[in-house]
């Protein structure tokens, strides 16, 4: 099990390299997931890579997942909808 695994506030350690002037953090936090990877969180392989789809901005894991988020722009817009819509956890700050 990875340290971001573990500390549920180390997740977003990796998000201090997001440019806080286009709300990239926020947005990121809020999608918490990849939507080409499941079950990979955001942040766990180092800082979330930004990808333009269809206008919008989605946040991917890592860039191995580019290509096929590019491939299928509509299936993974509506993942990141899914993903932005359920309830959050809170998580606990230290």
């Amino acid at each position: 099990m990875s340290s971001s695994q573990r500390c549920p506030a180390r997740k977003f350690l990796e998000f201090e390299h997001l440019d806080p002037e286009q709300q990239d953090r926020e947005l990121a936090k809020a999608q918490q997931f990849c939507p080409i990877f499941a079950g990979s969180r955001l942040g766990s392989m180092g800082t979330p890579v930004k990808v333009w789809l269809e206008g919008q901005p989605v946040f991917l894991c890592c860039a191995g997942c580019q290509s096929k988020a590019k491939k299928n722009p509509t299936e993974t817009l509506e993942t990141v909808k899914k993903l932005t819509a359920r309830p959050k956890r809170r998580v606990a700050e230290t």
